[in-house]
């Protein structure tokens, strides 16, 4: 019994727990979403500034640098000296953005995030460090994972506690079921011997045209007798916990004593000896 309510208690807490799980998965990848949108946008205003020619030192946000880039090949570099980057580099910048579909975006090789302007003589493209918003995502992201694990910690201790209280009502009917089968075997039991015997008696006494009805009364007596005894085995089945203890056996030791009790020459049971198989019918010994 009490194995049947620990696992329905354990059932209940793992859905629950599945369940807040599920629910905390989606609250806190909203959480990070809104988050990145938001350091995304803050960078990207800060980037509009730079093409404008503000924001460059990073009074409102991150520095930035603005790269222009003439038809004629020629770049030229403004924007923050926080950038120390080499012409090969700068180069290279350029040409992975002028190469990119989309007018902004992330750099991850180089953790600078672009925002491009096309104009008519020239095109502007405006650089800025995403380590912050990166590092800030990641920090961000360890304290909800440890925000996530306390919360499962006491909510998995809080589904136990609570699984007790919503188990308590089965475990109740459970107990009154066990009561029930145990109480009413045991209170046919005694009747039931009693119509048996008055029954035997009857049948030594009874006229012969009365047997027929008290045969019956012995039949349906057996019967109701045998549903009692099944009731008493299933409640002590459920009741006590029996370990069913596993021996080797040999099976040529069961098949030679079967033959000797049920195989023999006068047609009847034998019983097993030392010296072989003697029949309690006629006392006659013989080997198998």
């Amino acid at each position: 019994m009490s194995g049947m309510i620990r696992r329905l208690r354990w059932k209940i807490v793992g859905i629950s727990m599945l369940f807040v799980t599920l629910v905390l998965a989606a609250v806190f990848t909203g959480v990070m979403l809104t988050a990145r949108s938001s350091l995304e946008q803050s960078s990207t205003r800060q980037l509009e500034e730079a093409l404008r020619g503000e924001g460059y030192d990073g009074q409102n946000g991150q520095p930035c640098f603005v790269t222009e880039v003439y038809s004629s090949g020629t770049v030229r570099v403004m924007g923050s000296s926080y950038y120390q980057i080499s012409e090969e580099d700068l180069l290279a910048l350029v040409q992975e953005c002028l190469s990119q579909q989309e007018e902004s975006g992330l750099l991850t090789d180089y953790h600078l995030r672009y925002l491009r302007y096309d104009g008519a003589l020239s095109i502007r493209i405006a650089f800025t460090d995403s380590t912050l918003e990166q590092s800030a995502l990641r920090a961000m992201a360890g304290d909800l994972l440890l925000i996530a694990l306390a919360a499962l910690v006491v909510l998995l201790g809080c589904s136990y506690l609570l699984s007790g209280v919503a188990a308590r009502p089965v475990e109740r009917a459970w107990q009154e079921q066990q009561r029930f089968l145990s109480d009413a075997s045991h209170e046919l039991k005694t009747p039931l011997t009693v119509i048996l015997s008055s029954a035997d008696l009857l049948a030594e006494s009874a006229p012969a045209e009365e047997q027929t009805y008290v045969e019956n009364i012995r039949a349906e007596s057996r019967r109701m007798k045998k549903l009692v005894e099944e009731m008493l085995t299933l409640f002590r089945a459920e009741s006590v916990r029996r370990e069913t203890a596993f021996s080797e056996v040999d099976l040529s030791d069961v098949v030679t004593d079967a033959a000797l009790r049920c195989l023999n020459p006068d047609g009847g049971c034998c019983i097993p000896s030392t010296r072989g198989c003697r029949s309690p019918a006629t006392g006659t010994l013989w080997s198998v």
